[in-house]
């Protein structure tokens, strides 16, 4: 899983796609494990959904402070994803844990700048790199902080 690309029996090898997004591989493997069926992926990208908008939830909780805000916020994110694609196909893991991935940096970084506690920053860094290894767009996470 970390050692090939997701298209390495496609077209031979790794270094004519550079795709690497070995969290992918590994959701579908882990997946197969419990069954092979098609509604065990959706069931897995459904709960990868619903840790996004836990995150979410938390996230603007942690900005605002208010609850009734962040409840309508994730409440918001919940009933109308801006890409609808990442819930009703299953080949979208990438999308749902890149998103997940850079809420919980976010998170961590928000609690690292309040606090400057080093577990905070341990947190950000293996978010962010699990990040980069859902989605490649995970490296600009950090041109986003101020």
């Amino acid at each position: 899983v970390f050692t090939s690309c997701i298209w390495e029996s496609a077209v031979g090898n790794c270094k004519k796609t550079y795709y690497y997004r070995p969290l992918q591989s590994l959701s579908y493997l882990l997946t197969y494990q419990f069954s092979s069926r098609p509604w065990v992926f959706h069931l897995v990208n459904l709960i990868y959904f619903a840790l996004d908008v836990w995150l979410a939830y938390l996230l603007i909780r942690l900005l605002t402070g208010d609850r009734a805000i962040a409840v309508l916020t994730a409440g918001i994110f919940l009933i109308h994803p801006l890409n609808t694609e990442v819930i009703n196909w299953i080949a979208t893991a990438p999308e749902l844990l890149f998103v997940l991935f850079v809420l919980l940096s976010t998170i961590w970084f928000i609690l690292y700048r309040r606090t400057g506690l080093s577990k905070y920053l341990w947190g950000l860094s293996v978010s962010y790199i699990l990040g980069i290894f859902a989605k490649e767009p995970a490296v600009f996470v950090p041109f986003v902080y101020p």
